[in-house]
């Protein structure tokens, strides 16, 4: 058969490893719009007057997941500043100045990081 003439070859599946990277690299690309949500709802709270739980309910969700899922994908950096500001919030209805200023604080670090853009994921090998 004429080199011209034979069939395609199947492309290589990926590996284990080459998936979770793919992962990575994904949820890195949306980044910045899970931030979005931490600041609006940060600012929801910050502006409401009287009831103020259900914002704090939201941002800790918020940061709970952003948490979770960059300490699943080895992005540390990110995932550390997430869970110190969850951290705060944990069984708060209303957060006192200091409880605030250190939310503030976290954010203003957590949106540095993230809009330099030079966030790094940490590489696992998923197989070991």
């Amino acid at each position: 058969m004429a080199a011209s003439a034979q069939l395609p070859r199947q492309a290589r599946k990926m590996t284990a490893n080459e998936k979770f990277a793919a992962l990575q690299e994904e949820y890195l690309a949306k980044i910045d719009e899970k931030f979005l949500e931490i600041s609006d709802s940060w600012l929801a709270y910050s502006e409401s007057q009287g009831e103020r739980e259900s914002y704090l309910e939201k941002l800790y969700r918020h940061l709970h997941s952003m948490a979770g899922t960059s300490g699943i994908l080895g992005i540390d950096e990110v995932s550390n500043l997430a869970r110190k500001a969850e951290n705060v919030l944990i069984g708060k209805k209303q957060l006192d100045d200091g409880e605030e200023k250190r939310v503030i604080e976290t954010l203003a670090k957590l949106n540095e990081l993230i809009s330099q853009g030079q966030i790094v994921a940490r590489t696992i090998d998923i197989n070991a």
